[in-house]
């Protein structure tokens, strides 16, 4: 049977219309052709979720990112790209062979307008000669609002070069995260170790 087709016929003393495929090659009465599935949760007709390698449904997921992409977007928009991209300062607070100290203020650096209105969202810290006694513990701290940055501090425990590891990770304050164009930050230093030289602290900035 090249096409499936309908046909009226009589049923009885009534006409109906009958379908046929080459499945159906006797025709199926439209009265008896069974109704498609009201809900899909029994497995015998389940509607798949709709994946980079199938065909189907999209999931509430998939729907909260379409709606957050902005009418007539593009990938070069600024907007998309800003909310993507974490844009990462390195600073070199002390020459490598230099001993560490504590104290507050041990640099200070200013945000630049390419970061104005992003948040903080990661940090880091490395030295060039491990602690042979003690952890090193730095806080970064807002000196325009007068508020430190972190909730817990940045560490890197003895005997270790770079905070990645450290048993206790730093958390960014999330009700002070945010900085804006020539906000300065102020580097404090709590703990040094002993023996410790060089610092450097990585700080990770994306929009909101």
């Amino acid at each position: 049977m090249a096409n499936p087709y309908f046909k009226r016929e009589l049923d009885g003393a009534v006409y109906k219309w009958k379908y046929y495929d080459d499945d159906n090659p006797a025709g199926i009465w439209l009265d008896d052709v069974p109704s498609h599935a009201a809900n899909h949760t029994d497995g015998t007709d389940d509607i798949q979720n709709a994946t980079a390698a199938q065909k189907g449904l999209a999931t509430a997921a998939q729907i909260t990112k379409l709606d957050g992409i902005e009418a007539s977007a593009d990938v070069t928009d600024t907007p998309n790209v800003d909310g993507s991209v974490t844009r990462v300062i390195v600073v070199k607070c002390i020459a490598d062979d230099t001993a560490l100290e504590t104290g507050d203020g041990l640099t200070h650096i200013t945000i630049p307008i390419e970061l104005n209105g992003m948040n903080l969202i990661s940090v880091g810290a490395h030295v060039y000669t491990v602690s042979s006694s003690g952890a090193i513990t730095i806080q970064l701290h807002n000196l325009t609002d007068g508020q430190d940055m972190l909730s817990t501090e940045i560490t890197i425990d003895e005997s270790e070069k770079d905070s990645k590891d450290a048993a206790t990770p730093a958390v960014i304050d999330t009700g002070h995260d945010d900085v804006a164009t020539g906000d300065e930050l102020r580097i404090d230093v709590d703990g040094k170790g002993t023996d410790t030289c060089g610092l450097e602290i990585r700080m990770g900035f994306r929009t909101p």
